[in-house]
């Protein structure tokens, strides 16, 4: 009888060819999560899947979305605010048209900051999960709409920062 472990290895070869195939049709790619502004969510070490969004698709609030910077730089983050919406940030609690959100995704602590934003047309207000240690909107400002490149959708691969292997977080969906 095999193994929980090679059963785990068995599905990881199953995914990893067919998110290659896939994304040879340009649908997904593969996309490295190099910080821990996404703690608890993502890690560190973290490879995730992420959907390409296509003309029509725009994100929700509560997604996880990757993105470029006007220098190429890929970043992954959370979707707070939408176009129109009003969002304000009290230290751990974030509002958006008055109402504040529950986010069990989120470390909240260390920010005693308080802004608000009003989200403009065809942009976005994104926040890291590890409000502490994270450069997001609060930083930099909105997102446009056209620098979207996915959802992130699970986690393929992670390997810990020593190099060993995390199985429990492989083929982990993203929330």
């Amino acid at each position: 009888m095999p193994t929980r472990t090679s059963q785990k290895l068995v599905a990881l070869i199953v995914v990893l060819f067919s998110i290659t195939l896939i994304a040879r049709l340009s649908v997904a790619e593969i996309c490295r999560v190099p910080s821990r502004s996404m703690e608890p969510s993502l890690t560190p070490g973290d490879q995730v899947v992420v959907m390409r969004f296509h003309a029509r698709d725009s994100p929700r609030r509560g997604e996880v979305v990757v993105f470029e910077d006007d220098e190429g730089r890929a970043w992954i983050k959370r979707v707070i605010g939408l176009p129109g919406d009003s969002v304000a940030v009290d230290g751990g609690r974030v509002t958006v048209n008055g109402t504040t959100l529950s986010e069990p995704y989120a470390r909240k602590g260390g920010g005693h900051e308080r802004s608000v934003h009003l989200v403009p047309a065809g942009h976005y207000f994104v926040l890291g999960d590890n409000r502490a240690s994270s450069d997001d909107s609060r930083v930099w400002g909105f997102v446009t709409r056209e620098s979207l490149r996915g959802r992130a959708r699970v986690i393929c691969w992670s390997r810990a920062e020593g190099g060993d292997v995390r199985w429990d977080r492989i083929l982990t969906a993203i929330e």
